[in-house]
């Protein structure tokens, strides 16, 4: 019985950990995203609405 009790807990942790990895990842796209943010201007903003406009009518 203890047996079995360690798998289940040690499948619950294992279940955990991808999770974990993808945390400092998520972190890096966020600061990647504000970094890239500061530099977009209106103009960028204007040329973008006007790319779709003209992809999706």
């Amino acid at each position: 019985m203890k047996q079995l009790k360690i798998r289940q807990d040690t499948k619950r942790n294992n279940d955990l950990l991808p999770v974990v990895g993808y945390t400092d990842d998520v972190g890096v796209l966020v600061a990647a995203l504000a970094v890239v943010s500061a530099y977009i201007k209106e103009e960028h903003q204007v040329k973008a609405q006007q790319m779709l406009q003209k992809w999706l009518g």
